[in-house]
């Protein structure tokens, strides 16, 4: 059987305030896989003085025998720069973070399909 080695993870939760993202994720061994996800925004429909650009970098390993396929823990990072308006305040520079995550990734298709 043939593991799954490229995949391409839009967000749609975030589309649906107007900020635009793309993820990717490709296997690295038998049990990781190494992640980008870029999203970011300029004058949504709901708050026209705010401007984003983030960048998060992800490392997964995969406990279910082959990578993008059942449990997971991840560790990654964050690199964002924003200009936000809000009120008579302005909140404008850059945020540094990371994190780690215990999660499950689940299939839309049956396999084979």
């Amino acid at each position: 059987m043939q593991a799954q080695t490229f995949a391409i993870n839009p967000n749609l939760l975030l589309l649906s305030t107007q900020t635009y993202n793309l993820g990717a994720e490709i296997t690295v061994g038998d049990h990781t896989t190494l992640g980008l996800v870029v999203f970011g925004n300029n004058k949504p429909y709901f708050h026209k003085d705010m401007r984003t650009i983030v960048v998060q970098p992800e490392f997964k390993y995969y406990f279910g025998g082959r990578p993008m396929y059942h449990h997971y823990v991840g560790i990654g990072l964050l690199a964002a720069d924003y200009s936000i308006k809000w009120g008579n305040r302005k909140y404008d520079g850059t945020a540094w973070g990371g994190g780690n995550d215990l999660d499950m990734s689940f299939h839309c298709l049956k396999d084979g399909t």
